[in-house]
Order: C-alpha cells, then structure tokens, then sequence
C-alpha cells in the first residue's frame, strides 16, 4: 500500500571524480506508536550510507515502520542535493535522479555544513550507523581533509 524503494540515478556535473567519490546518506524516521503532549508523532531516527553503483545507479529500500526520509547526495566538489520524502499510501515506487552542479568553493560548503554533519552521524549513537558504514564515512571524510589541506580541490 505505501512506498517500498526509492530507486534512480546521480549525475554529477563534473567529469573527473575526486578521491572518496559519491555517497548518499539516508535519514529514517521509524514511527514509534507514542505522541507528544501536543498530539504530533513520536519519531526515531536512524540513518545509512548508499553507495551509488555504476552510472550512479541506486536503491534505497524504504522499511514499513519509515514515514519520513531525507536523503542526502554528496560529491566532493558538487553542490549537495536533499530529497524530503514522506511515506503516501497508494504511491509505489519512487523514481529519483538527482543531479549535482559543480561548486566552485566546495571548501567551504565542505567545512561548514558537509564536515559537521557527517561527523555527527558517526559519533550520535542515536542514528545507529553499522559499523561498516561508520567507518566507510570515517574514510570520506578523511580523504576529502586530506585533499583539501593539500590545497587540490
């Protein structure tokens, strides 16, 4: 009755590909069946890493429990894309393909907004990242401060 997988494609601007290449983070919000004093849900969070396939392919399956999800697509060098769904009943498969510009001063999108959240995901316990994605994460992030203190963009 609801969304099951959200699939598409990521097109990057750019031709050449940085160190770390693409990835997509997942934020899930799992229904929790209690609510505030003011009547709205309670949701808990949690969130996972996509890597996209060849062309950029991916799919991101959508649990039952999910009824909100942003997704984040980042590239070094690319401006960042941020997909808001929320679970409908009677839609089915969501299609999307994201396509990321080129960004001139990725450094400082890199250093104030990309570094700080992504670093969140992997210390916040909350969000329940797999190890394996912890430290799939942990490798991005270290490739991209290490580019960029060498000065290459």
């Amino acid at each position: 009755l609801g969304t099951a997988r959200i699939t598409g494609s990521l097109a990057l601007a750019a031709e050449r590909t940085a160190p770390g290449g693409a990835l997509i983070v997942v934020y899930e919000y799992h229904h929790q069946f209690l609510t505030h004093a003011d009547g709205s849900a309670v949701l808990r969070p949690t969130a996972r890493i996509v890597k996209p396939g060849a062309q950029g392919a991916f799919a991101i399956d959508v649990p039952a429990d999910v009824v909100r999800m942003d997704v984040l697509f980042i590239a070094p060098e690319h401006l960042t894309e941020l997909f808001h769904f929320r679970r409908q009943l009677g839609v089915g498969d969501i299609e999307y393909r994201a396509s990321l510009p080129s960004m001139a001063d990725w450094r400082s999108h890199y250093y104030t907004y990309l570094s700080p959240q992504l670093e969140n995901l992997i210390v916040e316990p909350r969000y329940r990242l797999a190890p394996h994605e912890q430290q799939l994460l942990t490798q991005w992030l270290q490739a991209q401060n290490e580019r960029l203190a060498a000065g290459r963009s």
